[in-house]
């Protein structure tokens, strides 16, 4: 299976990769701090904790800092899936430096795409949360938006533990190899 952006050179997906991590974490900046967190909104699961959580930014004059942090996730979300994909394609590239057969190098190429539906899932549960924040605290809303929330964050954390110990496993053996005499 060939991945998204397939086509491209090793360096322009190194490239991507590079400029959309860095604008990843630089928008990250802008969202704004809140305690508990907005993903403590987004795994909340009951109506109970939903309304602890939302209590807690009221009680804090923190609502209009939660709703802007939904709206900051808005363009954060492409540029995070941009830098997923590229993970997970640099990935499968490596693996086939490795010379690690067929299927490694198909598993992250299917990781590519599994980050887009990463970003889909996101603002699926952006419209959870809007929901949320709108005072519409009854199930099933918790919960579906929770449920959402945990298959984004389960994908996100499969591509960025497998892709970086892909990557990782590459520069050693690179290094390794560089390292040799003759």
């Amino acid at each position: 299976m060939e991945a998204p952006l397939g086509s491209l050179r090793d360096g322009e997906v190194t490239t991507i990769f590079v400029i959309a991590l860095g604008a990843t974490a630089v928008w990250f900046l802008l969202f704004p701090p809140l305690r508990p967190t907005i993903v403590s909104l987004e795994l909340a699961r009951t109506t109970a904790r939903v309304r602890r959580i939302l209590g807690a930014w009221e009680s804090h004059a923190m609502s209009k800092a939660a709703k802007r942090s939904v709206l900051t996730d808005l363009a954060w979300i492409p540029l995070y899936t941009v830098a997923l994909a590229g993970l997970a394609i640099l990935a499968s590239r490596a693996a086939v430096a490795a010379d690690a057969g067929e299927t490694l190098p198909s598993a992250f190429a299917v990781l590519a795409y599994v980050a887009l539906a990463a970003g889909a899932l996101d603002y699926l549960e952006n419209a959870g949360l809007w929901r949320l924040l709108g005072g519409h605290v009854a199930q099933p809303v918790p919960a579906l938006t929770s449920l959402v929330s945990f298959l984004k964050w389960a994908a996100i954390f499969v591509i960025v533990s497998a892709g970086g110990l892909m990557l990782l496993g590459h520069g050693v053996r690179e290094l390794c190899g560089w390292l040799k005499p003759g």
